[in-house]
């Protein structure tokens, strides 16, 4: 049973990334920096202005999803298997 907790927050986890991703733009590379357009109150000019941000790309979010949702399943496999052996031991 503990095995499944640990399992659901994993894939609990692995969606939260996902929606992340998806909310912040769904880039597929990571972002560093973003544009930014800074209005000059005296001229009402604009000028390009680049800020640090960190925006995430499908290459940090995708791997990182992929190991919680094997070890998610792991996890799940393990415990159905020691629940099986358990219940034939019995």
């Amino acid at each position: 049973m503990r095995n499944r907790g640990v399992a659901l927050i994993l894939f609990g986890t692995a969606a939260g990334l996902l929606v992340w991703w998806l909310v912040a733009g769904a880039h597929v590379f990571t972002m560093t920096s973003r544009l930014v357009q800074v209005k000059d109150e005296l001229f009402g000019t604009t000028v390009d202005h680049w800020e640090k941000a960190f925006i995430p790309g499908l290459e940090v979010v995708g791997p990182t999803m992929l190991i919680l949702i094997s070890v998610g399943v792991w996890l799940l496999y393990r415990d159905r298997k020691r629940k099986t052996v358990s219940t034939i031991q019995a």
